[in-house]
């Protein structure tokens, strides 16, 4: 099976019975699985296309209806990213001189 969208299975009585089998809790459905798998590539930084494709949603506006509020909890990570950007292009010019620069007549 690919990276696309899950198939519906059946709930036969073997299905339901898998919580248990692993040593989870007897509650626990399918669904919930679908929701764990978001919230896990949301916490890895994936961009919400590619969660909303991974999920079979079809459209990114289903995913961010649905999980949005987690991806606000990354502004301090893009701010910390972003200034580090700037200073990176604050930093004082390399120990080696510039070459003179040309004069260049014009006509």
């Amino acid at each position: 099976m690919g990276a696309g969208p899950a198939r519906r299975v059946s709930t036969s009585p073997r299905l339901l019975a898998w919580p248990r089998a692993a040593g989870l809790p007897g509650n626990l459905r399918f669904h919930d699985l679908r929701h764990t798998c978001a919230i896990l590539l949301i916490a890895q930084g994936a961009d919400p296309k590619a969660v909303s494709t991974r999920l079979g949603h079809t459209t990114v506006q289903m995913t961010l209806d649905r999980y949005a509020h987690l991806f606000a909890n990354r502004d301090d990570e893009i701010t910390t990213g972003l200034d580090s950007m700037y200073r990176a292009t604050q930093a004082p010019a390399a120990t080696t001189p510039a070459a003179p620069a040309q004069v260049v007549a014009l006509r």
